[in-house]
């Protein structure tokens, strides 16, 4: 599990042979923006935790006994609201050569921007704005959707097939089998954007995408806007991810091998 830091190294063979991440602060109250963390198959370089064991944690606890048990490798300010102690883990993983990103458990929850369909579990939970969702996938085809918090806190819809929707999806990807979808905030006029979150079937499981359709530009394309997923299990970083961890936004690039 990431929550339980490991004892093992990686070896300099696989810090060779592995892409590198470059984590940038795109918006944050604490920390100054373009700021940059480098990590490699080991972790984040210049760590004072001096581990060569694949994780990178984040949080604001920097205090420790000894550097065995340093707490953090990239420490955040104590004053951000919402960033806990230990808030996230990054762990790299020899065996598809690549990053993964889950929350700790300690702050208000890491969230990466949805951008890409991702298949949707149980219990899911989505930041939309500034309110939080959970989505459950039920049978007879429909999705539960239950608010969490704001002015629909503890509100529980339910959704099925959405026609218009699976016609739109069906030009984006062919895979998809079909879709149900929530229309979240469609606006009245006709020069604003709407947006929608999916749910594609493939096999006996379920896709997620969500997407921003203008009504007057619904027939020339289809562009992403910001939609989170909370990130309880790893999830996978790739270039140009974007996450969020307490109040700060952070950007992912991914770098080749440096060797």
């Amino acid at each position: 599990m990431l929550n339980q830091k490991p004892t093992y190294e990686i070896s300099n063979r696989e810090i060779e042979l592995a892409p590198r991440l470059l984590i940038e602060v795109l918006e944050s109250p604490t920390l100054p923006k373009n700021t940059s963390f480098e990590i490699n198959a080991a972790g984040y370089i210049g760590s004072k935790r001096r581990a060569r064991d694949g994780y990178t944690y984040m949080g604001t606890a920097d205090l420790a006994e000894n550097l065995e048990d340093w707490p953090n490798d990239i420490i955040i300010p104590v004053d951000e609201l919402g960033m806990g102690n230990i808030h996230l883990v990054i762990q790299y993983r020899p065996d598809d050569k690549a990053y993964y990103i889950k929350d700790y458990g300690q702050g208000t929850g890491t969230f990466v921007k949805i951008e890409k369909p991702v298949v949707l579990k149980e219990e899911f939970i989505v930041s939309y704005g500034e309110s939080h969702m959970q989505i459950s996938a039920l049978r007879e085809e429909k999705i539960q959707l239950k608010f969490l918090d704001g002015s629909k806190s503890d509100q529980i819809l339910y959704f099925s097939l959405y026609p218009l929707v699976l016609f739109i999806l069906l030009m984006v990807s062919s895979k998809l089998e079909e879709c149900l979808a929530v229309i979240l905030s469609l606006r009245t006029s006709v020069y604003q954007g709407g947006s929608v979150m999916c749910f594609g079937r493939m096999g006996s499981g379920y896709l997620l995408m969500v997407m921003e359709i203008s009504l007057v530009l619904m027939a020339h394309g289809i562009s992403f806007i910001t939609h989170r997923l909370f990130v309880e299990d790893p999830f996978k970083l790739e270039d140009s991810t974007i996450f969020k961890a307490g109040q700060s936004l952070f950007l992912v690039k991914v770098l080749p091998p440096k060797y």
